[in-house]
């Protein structure tokens, strides 16, 4: 189905955008779809795939600033994942032989550092979701969600291998500097007190997100040895035993849903927040 229909699921009613497009590189021309879910004043996900391909491209996934749901649900946490396999289900009609969806994994959150001492207003950090995830998890959010792993070879293998080091205890240095002497006196006597990565991390699964800004990049870091990163492209395996959502089809243009007019709707961007400096957020005062 080309155009604009609605859809009802689990979690709400969405818009969904099914349009063609062709660009040319090198004198070549290429036709390619994309497939938008969203509400009028907003869109959140967008998928993208060439024709003849069995591969798509996960374009942009944004549930943070709201307005995705035509009655202002709001889609969160697990809504997210399953979000996520709403847009997987409707590729598999366009495309039957869907094999992999390939993602950049740029996520962030955004965090609120404590109000300090004669601050009229927080401050807010941006976050990345995957080191953040990774850290706390022992996989990121992908991953742990979908079953992401790295696109490119080498990258898997020495992924799954520093993956390791969260469990071996010869791997987790014996001081750390979290870069804040409010956190140091919070974290170093649990620090001292556990043997590995994995145990010292489940200890602090209770922790707001703030207490991981002044060092959660360079635990990461430490984790992996300090000789690779993150890797930024995964891929997620579409099969037999993905996740398939009830979707009721509504029809285009309105189907049954009051129309609402917006001057335009909001294109995909996000806001990053300037990053403290290492030293003023050592100064950064926590509370226990």
């Amino acid at each position: 189905m080309e155009g604009v229909y609605y859809i009802t699921t689990p979690i709400g009613k969405f818009r969904v955008v099914k349009s063609s497009h062709a660009e040319v590189k090198k004198g070549s021309k290429r036709v390619y779809s994309t497939l938008k879910l969203e509400c009028p004043k907003n869109y959140c996900i967008e998928y993208k795939w060439y024709d003849s391909e069995e591969i798509v491209e996960l374009q942009w996934l944004d549930v943070e600033q709201g307005g995705c749901e035509m009655t202002d649900v709001e889609i969160r946490k697990e809504k997210t994942v399953t979000f996520m396999y709403i847009g997987m289900t409707l590729l598999r009609k366009y495309i039957p032989t869907l094999k992999k969806v390939w993602l950049l994994d740029n996520s962030k959150i955004k965090c609120t550092l404590p109000l300090q001492e004669n601050q009229q207003s927080p401050i807010v950090q941006t976050m990345s979701l995957k080191h953040l995830y990774f850290l706390t998890k022992q996989s990121t959010w992908y991953e742990a969600k979908f079953g992401a792993y790295p696109l490119d070879d080498m990258q898997y293998n020495s992924y799954m291998k520093y993956k390791q080091n969260f469990r071996d205890p010869t791997k987790k240095p014996l001081f750390f500097d979290f870069g804040n002497d409010d956190l140091r006196n919070m974290f170093d006597p649990i620090y001292e007190s556990t043997s590995s990565w994995a145990e010292f991390m489940k200890a602090l699964e209770e922790q707001p997100c703030n207490r991981y800004i002044p060092w959660y990049i360079k635990a990461v870091s430490e984790i992996m040895e300090r000789k690779v990163s993150l890797p930024d492209y995964w891929q997620i395996d579409i099969h037999e035993s993905t996740p398939s959502i009830h979707i009721e089809i509504q029809g285009g243009r309105g189907g049954g849903y009051k129309r609402t007019t917006y001057r335009k709707q909001r294109q995909p961007s996000y806001t990053e927040y300037p990053t403290l400096s290492p030293s003023r957020l050592s100064e950064i005062r926590y509370t226990p």
